[in-house]
């Protein structure tokens, strides 16, 4: 139950977004730019990194939601459990290894790292952009841990939970859909309601592209299950979303 009186009780981040847009939009703008921007990192990577700090810092929410982000862009399933277990021995290439113990120590103890570890990064064969960029999503997430914690953002074990391929990827409904808003399943949606709904569409895959592939799968299973029940959108208010946009 979210400590926010005037959010739902099953509020996610979506709804926190909301009701802040004056703080959540840089913020957006922040993720948009580090986790999906040029970087030496793999899109993958930086996913793992979140989830792996999320992990250490026992975020349910986040640690959930961003490991099936990393699964999604082909990490394997039970790495972030291993990595959790030991560093080490976890299934990760070798340059990985300092690179990782280096956010885990830094989210530990951060007073503790130290000129070496960071050495330790370089001489496995980062650059230095490599560095900041592990460190600034390192410091990300530890600031999204607390948000959530800190707000009484949670999720059952449901939604982080696999779907059959063509649906939302796991964990990305609080990302930009505005489905968990529409009507229950079954009920009747009007085309005034379905005209407003694709413009509100249009215009969030606009402002969030790294999660414009979550917003059109999501809006897509949506209009599929009310197919014969209202008029159907244009097919481009869903399937050709405005240049640059990828998943989140």
């Amino acid at each position: 139950m979210t400590y926010l009186p005037s959010l739902p009780e099953d509020a996610v981040l979506l709804d926190v977004f909301r009701a802040y847009p004056h703080t959540s939009r840089p913020l957006l703008d922040y993720h948009q730019a580090l986790l999906r921007g040029p970087s030496p990192l793999t899109v993958a990577e930086r996913e793992l990194i979140a989830a792996y700090v999320s992990g250490l810092n026992a975020c349910r929410y986040c640690h959930g939601v961003h490991t099936a982000t990393a699964q999604a862009f082909g990490i394997p399933e039970g790495t972030l459990n291993a990595l959790l277990d030991d560093i080490g021995t976890a299934p990760v290439a070798e340059p990985m290894k300092p690179l990782l113990s280096y956010v885990g120590k830094l989210t530990l103890t951060p007073s503790k790292v130290t000129p070496t570890d960071a050495e330790a990064v370089l001489a496995a064969g980062f650059q230095e952009q490599a560095l900041h960029d592990a460190v600034a999503v390192c410091g990300l997430f530890n600031l999204m841990n607390r948000l959530v914690e800190g707000l009484g953002i949670i999720a059952g074990e449901e939604y982080f939970q696999a779907r059959p391929a063509g649906s939302p990827v796991r964990g990305t409904r609080d990302c930009g859909t505005f489905c968990d808003r529409m009507p229950a399943r079954g009920a009747g949606v009007s085309p005034l309601t379905l005209r407003m709904f694709t413009g509100r569409l249009a215009q969030t895959v606009h402002a969030y592209p790294t999660w414009s592939l979550a917003i059109q799968q999501a809006a897509a299973q949506f209009f599929g299950e009310f197919a014969g029940r209202a008029a159907r959108p244009a097919p481009h208010s869903v399937r050709d979303p405005p240049a640059g946009g990828c998943r989140r």
